[in-house]
């Protein structure tokens, strides 16, 4: 017993955590002068953020990190003011290719992000309506400017694969419309998640099978003494 203590005790002393970290996103408010339609005003903006499981890693161009790429976005959740976009409801802004692009500094700082949704998911049909937004910033010391864009209803206008390629928009509809924050420029934040994600390194996975083995080892030997005392 006392061995089997001593290893789970080095077990859990080889164990390490590796932390998910979240980038958070908030742009300027909208412009009157670039709102089309009812839905936007200048109270709204392009605000949210994504997750991955650990920070970014250093001297990083123009990368794609979303599903489309390297896959180290965990979960994503945004918001333009009118619609919501999350890992479960969006997929990338049609006509983008990409979905989440940075690039990093030689610390593994942001100079460098873009985001493009749309929802909502495929399969999409032709003048089907949708909703989506993009930015791209420049950044420098957690704040950039660049370029935004959020929108409502959109009618698509072309499919490739079931999933829309190409959208027009309906600023003549009471319905519809579109935004644009000026000047734009972004603000980003960043923090270790309160919950630690732990992760077994290569001597706490062997001590642990080695636990396994033990353990079946002394079940086997009992089992033998069982059998031995039934004679």
């Amino acid at each position: 017993m006392k061995t089997l203590l001593g290893l789970l005790l080095l077990f859990a002393a080889g164990a390490s955590h590796a932390q998910q970290i979240t980038y958070q996103f908030s742009s300027d408010n909208y412009s009157s002068g670039d709102i089309t339609g009812p839905l936007y005003n200048t109270g709204m903006r392009i605000e949210g953020f994504f997750t991955l499981a650990g920070a970014l890693p250093a001297n990083m161009s123009s990368a794609e990190i979303g599903p489309l790429g390297a896959d180290l976005v965990t979960a994503w959740s945004f918001s333009d003011g009118v619609n919501s976009f999350t890992s479960a409801n969006s997929v990338e802004l049609p006509g983008l290719s990409r979905q989440f692009i940075v690039t990093t500094d030689s610390a593994g700082n942001l100079t460098e992000v873009g985001v493009g949704l749309s929802s909502p998911l495929p399969p999409h049909n032709v003048s089907d309506l949708l909703h989506g937004f993009m930015f791209e910033a420049a950044l420098a010391g957690g704040t950039g400017s660049g370029v935004g864009r959020a929108f409502s209803r959109a009618s698509c206008t072309n499919i490739n694969a079931q999933k829309c390629t190409d959208i027009v928009f309906l600023s003549d509809s009471s319905l519809a419309g579109t935004a644009t924050p000026a000047p734009f420029s972004l603000t980003v934040s960043s923090g270790l998640d309160a919950r630690p994600v732990p992760v077994l390194s290569g001597g706490a996975t062997a001590l642990l099978s080695g636990l396994i083995v033990l353990l079946g080892l002394r079940r086997f030997g009992r089992g033998r003494w069982l059998q031995t005392g039934r004679h």
